[in-house]
């Protein structure tokens, strides 16, 4: 009989890359269930786990609570074997109630507030948080050093899929960016982009895919119009993860642009994976992180400014033809969530 795990994440099901993709490996090995807030947006179904939905109410305080209200009536009323909580605020109070069911916390980040205060100030929150649970795992060695957790934590790496299996061709630059648009600057991109286009070519087109405020994304739409560029750069909304293929499919270039900071320099970034595993060269900037995937297969490095992305433009320009899908993908092949269910979470579910 499979054991019963659930998982507790704020997210709405399929909009948290990591837990949908431990759901899809874990379902043959657990019965899951999965508990979130419902965020109004397209909901997303896997065979085999059940998704509770939790109506998401305006105010921040009464949603963060009728979420662990929920939560717990769950707890109680389920018998669950190991219950495993992506960390979010007041998750400690979750400790209380499942003192005698095997629980892992699991910390993908620290805090990437702008405030240096508010960064300290919510890093230390989650440090004392993470007392009151006795397994924690965090997603790699340099943020577990940054919170100082890489001392009694498991590694739970961050991983990805082959999201397009096409075999790429490189006579155009196709750019592709896929994420949040949250302290990240993407509006910077637009304006190399258009530098580009008058200095260097035309032939050139940028599909910009995510989410943000809508300050930002009235941003993004206000440089695509101020530098004339309709027709070159697209704003596509929020897109489902099995909705991604197409996009994957179509472009060649994907952009993982991420400010340099402190407190970003260490966070892997999930799309750098997803782009080199559907054989598409990376521009990425010069994070700590980026740094050690990024090769001259498989990508080039940038500063986070629009000259540095434009003369990335330039360099992939000028060596496009040299690029094979093929290669990148091996670059970075270990990086895959089949294998990292396997060979990390599920030894960590198992020895708890």
């Amino acid at each position: 009989m499979k054991k019963k795990l659930l998982i507790i994440n704020k997210t709405q099901f399929g909009y948290h890359t990591d837990t949908y993709y431990y759901c899809l490996y874990l379902r043959d090995e657990f019965e899951i269930q999965y508990i979130c807030l419902d965020k109004g947006m397209n909901r997303n179904a896997i065979e085999g786990v059940k998704v509770i939905y939790i109506p998401s109410v305006c105010n921040y305080f009464t949603r963060g609570l009728q979420f662990l209200v929920e939560i717990i009536k769950l707890i109680n009323k389920e018998k669950f074997n190991i219950i495993f909580i992506d960390y979010f605020l007041g998750a400690s109070i979750l400790a209380i109630f499942t003192k005698k069911i095997k629980t892992v916390l699991d910390i993908r980040t620290g805090s990437i507030a702008i405030s240096k205060w508010k960064r300290l100030r919510q890093n230390w929150v989650l440090r004392c948080e993470r007392h009151f649970f006795k397994n924690v795992s965090v997603i790699s060695e340099s943020v577990g050093k940054t919170l100082n957790l890489h001392k009694t934590s498991n590694i739970l790496p961050l991983g990805a899929v082959q999201i397009s299996n096409k075999q790429k061709t490189f006579n155009k630059l196709k750019l592709l960016y896929v994420g949040t648009f949250n302290n990240r600057n993407i509006e910077i991109t637009i304006e190399a982009v258009a530098k580009f286009v008058d200095e260097v070519s035309s032939n050139i087109s940028y599909q910009i895919v995510g989410y943000g405020s809508e300050m930002e994304i009235a941003l993004l739409q206000k440089f695509i119009i101020k530098y004339n560029l309709k027709g070159i750069v697209s704003y596509e909304g929020r897109i489902k993860i099995e909705d991604l293929i197409a996009y994957f499919d179509n472009n060649n270039i994907g952009v993982t642009f991420i400010p340099i900071t402190n407190y970003f320099t260490h966070q892997p970034p999930t799309k750098l994976f997803e782009y080199a595993l559907s054989g598409m060269v990376n521009i990425a900037t010069k994070t700590e992180y980026n740094k050690k995937l990024i090769t001259k297969v498989n990508g080039v490095l940038c500063s986070d400014n629009s000259n540095g992305f434009y003369s990335a433009l330039c360099e992939i320009h000028r060596n496009l033809k040299n690029y094979n899908s093929t290669h990148i993908k091996n670059s970075l092949a270990s990086y895959n969530w089949d294998q990292i269910v396997r060979e990390k979470l599920i030894p960590i579910l198992k020895s708890i």
